[in-house]
């Protein structure tokens, strides 16, 4: 996938750490919040966030071990199709005993 080069600028721009870092903290409590896992789709929109955005954070978080993946499931934003969803890495045992994570 070619880049443009505004994106690759941004990207390497340590400026951008503190927004991007608000963004991620974001993801992270709507996750909380919500206590069950998200398609990248559903928080995308509960947020108001680019996909590519919401994207970005969420690997940010996985390789910072503190989101993860979980399964499967239709997506609430277009029911058509079956997405990715994602959960806290460390979830609460609690809700994972009544199924809240799903």
């Amino acid at each position: 996938m070619k880049q443009a080069m505004s994106a690759i600028r941004s990207y390497h721009d340590a400026t951008e750490q503190p927004r991007r870092q608000t963004q991620l903290d974001r993801v992270i409590a709507f996750i909380t919040a919500s206590g069950r896992a998200r398609t990248l789709a559903e928080i995308s929109r509960a947020l108001g966030l680019p996909d590519s955005t919401v994207s970005a954070r969420l690997n940010k978080g996985k390789e910072l071990g503190l989101l993860d993946t979980y399964g499967e499931r239709r997506c609430e934003v277009n029911p058509k199709f079956r997405k990715q969803t994602w959960f806290l890495a460390n979830p609460n045992p609690q809700r994972d005993l009544f199924g809240g994570a799903r």
